[in-house]
Order: structure tokens, then sequence, then C-alpha cells
């Protein structure tokens, strides 16, 4: 859910900046921004939940012998 808010806060951006009299290239490029920093934060706690559950309760080491 939280990547559609930062797709609408990227349009919104866009849109906003785009109306003050920015090129639209550049509002393009830094709504961009904002939904790869959204992506990449997504991705990120979604491994680091995964591997936080993964090995909790267990040895981590008695699943390697």
């Amino acid at each position: 859910m939280g990547l559609i808010y930062s797709l609408t806060i990227a349009v919104l951006v866009w849109i906003v900046l785009w109306a003050l009299g920015l090129k639209s290239f550049d509002a393009i490029l830094i709504a961009s921004g904002l939904m790869v920093a959204a992506i990449a934060i997504w991705r990120v706690l979604g491994y680091a939940t995964n591997r936080s559950t993964e090995t909790s309760g267990h040895d981590a080491d008695a699943h390697r012998l």
C-alpha cells in the first residue's frame, strides 16, 4: 500500500512542479527519484523483516551442518 501512496505523491509533485514553471522532464526526474527511493526502501525493509523472521527461534549454525 505504501508504494501506491508514494506513486500518488510522486505524480502530485510532478504536476505541482510542472505547474510552477519547471520543465516537465526535470519535474518527472524528481518524481522518478521519489519512486526509486520508495521502491528501494520497500525492498530493503522486506528483506530485513524476512531475514529476522527466518532465524528467530532457530540456531542459524545448526542448519549449515
